[in-house]
């Protein structure tokens, strides 16, 4: 199971808590992690690459809250020449259980697999929340919508930038809401993945605090 996270200097205490959390239930999973430095983890076990958005992006879409990292899945194919399916996890998450069905789920003709959002629609379609999404990479590329993304990105503005034009170019199938809880998502009891989405009071608490 290949497992990316990726963010900037102000939330790398973040990294910690969310890569600890996944491995105490995934020991055997492969981390890969895209910062700004070149190895700000030095003693966790995970494999480290500098983000050079400029590289794909213009400054069309850095005017965010996640400033230059809000467009980067649209380039996992590129960051990832060698990979033919990656599973993205946000930084503000705590991971409670065993994922690795996660890793087998089917996505049958699909790009991605994301949990969709409650109060949020995309032209009609259903909304899509991407800080946990399993993508197939090769079909990605095979497909030309990485491409597609990135070319969109760089002409427009996106309020939710990536996580967009992930509706706007690639097929997806719904993901079970226990791999992302969150207030935007369905409620279930079974809770694989936490999302702290928009929450500002989630560092504090003994779930998050345990993987310090």
């Amino acid at each position: 199971m290949d497992v990316v996270y990726f963010g900037s200097r102000e939330i790398y205490q973040d990294f910690y808590t969310a890569i600890r959390s996944l491995l105490a239930h995934n020991p055997n999973v492969t981390v890969y992690t895209i910062t700004e430095d070149p190895d700000p983890f030095y003693d966790l076990p995970v494999h480290n690459m500098v983000w050079r958005y400029k590289d794909y992006f213009n400054d069309t879409n850095t005017r965010t809250k996640w400033k230059q990292f809000g467009p980067i899945r649209a380039s996992f194919t590129k960051l990832f020449p060698y990979h033919d399916k990656i599973l993205s996890i946000d930084c503000d998450t705590i991971v409670t259980a065993d994922i690795s069905e996660l890793w087998d789920f089917d996505l049958e003709d699909n790009h991605v697999a994301m949990v969709r959002e409650l109060y949020c629609t995309w032209n009609g379609r259903p909304y899509y929340n991407n800080g946990i999404c399993l993508m197939d990479l090769k079909k990605i590329r095979e497909d030309g919508a990485d491409d597609l993304m990135i070319a969109e990105l760089n002409r427009t503005y996106h309020r939710y930038v990536g996580q967009d034009v992930m509706q706007m170019y690639l097929k997806i199938k719904d993901l079970p809401p226990e791999y992302n809880q969150s207030k935007f998502t369905l409620p279930v009891p079974d809770k694989k993945i936490i999302h702290y989405a928009d929450r500002t009071d989630w560092r504090g608490l003994p779930e998050v605090t345990r993987y310090l």
